[in-house]
């Protein structure tokens, strides 16, 4: 229930605080959009990267299920195929940020889930431009 304005002082004295609560709102909203231009924070932070996750597929005591489900081969054909590709004369440049076979992991893994790059990028701990590149 609203309370009754009885005089011109508390007419004031409500409009001030309506205007101070407005001018709070704007404040926050303003320190809520600013805040994530100014104060980063890092997104791709998981303990196990994208080339520790490959290591731990290609790791031949792992179970070899788990390389199939993942990249839709198994290691021997993953490995064969990484070959392959170098004896073609691809290689890795001096300032790339990630090795051949985990580059071939990211396009097998996004052919094999069928996942957006969102979801790569979180799961090889790469930001979108590496994994889309």
């Amino acid at each position: 229930m609203p309370v009754p304005i009885r005089s011109p002082q508390d007419r004031v004295r409500w409009v001030a605080t309506v205007l101070a609560a407005l001018v709070q709102y704007l404040v926050l909203g303003v320190a809520l959009y600013i805040t994530p231009q100014y104060i980063k924070t890092d997104m791709h932070t998981s303990a196990l990267s994208g080339r520790a996750w490959l290591n731990e597929l290609l790791d031949p005591e792992g179970h070899p299920d788990r390389i199939y489900i993942a990249m839709g081969m198994r290691r021997h054909v993953f490995l064969a195929l990484i070959f392959q590709i170098r004896a073609l004369g691809y290689m890795e440049a001096q300032n790339a940020q990630i090795m051949l076979d985990e580059s071939l992991a990211i396009f097998l893994y996004t052919c094999v889930t069928g996942l957006a790059i969102d979801h790569v990028s979180e799961r090889f701990q790469h930001s979108h431009s590496t994994i889309s590149e």
